[in-house]
């Protein structure tokens, strides 16, 4: 006979971390885009750089090149504050974000380009599934016309777009 009433079980739940790359495209007017000629950063709502991205690719005058921007990366810890019980054994947690243009690439001046002031909110939504894992779903928000151009006002941006893209328009100067 075996005696199991001094048993101890000990379970241990461990998440695999979440990841979340964004997307976006950029258009040159006037010319041909060239490769790595443009950067664009994203930003937390404090300001702090979480991710930098450039065009990866050659287009012609007019056509999107993709922007390629680094990974952003999120753990069980993120969840320490903020998080949103969904009911059914999930928890989310919304991250807000900026998307803007560099205006002097690698800090070098281009001639003849104006620049795209444009200022995207992007907002994550990650979600620990209760399964050991997470998911995200990202949207992508532009600023409304009644709002004054660089605001930073999260109210500002309620105007959903597929992805974001910044255009640019060269124009040779004499």
């Amino acid at each position: 006979e075996i005696n199991v009433s001094n048993a101890l079980f000990i379970n241990t739940y461990t998440i695999a971390n979440g990841t979340v790359q964004l997307e976006a495209t950029k258009t040159l007017t006037g010319r041909e885009l060239k490769a790595y000629e443009f950067d664009f950063v994203i930003t937390d709502t404090n300001g702090n750089i979480v991710a930098t991205g450039d065009n990866s690719e050659d287009k012609a005058a007019g056509v999107a090149s993709k922007i390629t921007f680094g990974t952003i990366g999120y753990t069980h810890n993120d969840f320490a504050s903020g998080a949103t019980d969904n009911g059914n054994g999930t928890r989310s947690k919304e991250f807000t974000y900026w998307m803007t243009e560099l205006t002097s690439p690698g800090n070098a001046v281009v001639s003849g380009i104006d620049f795209d002031d444009s200022r995207f909110k992007v907002v994550v939504t990650v979600t620990e599934n209760g399964f050991g894992t997470m998911s995200t779903a990202v949207k992508y928000y532009k600023l409304n016309a009644a709002a004054t151009v660089g605001s930073t006002n999260l109210n500002d941006y309620t105007t959903e777009v597929m992805t974001p893209n910044f255009i640019n328009e060269y124009s040779a100067t004499p």
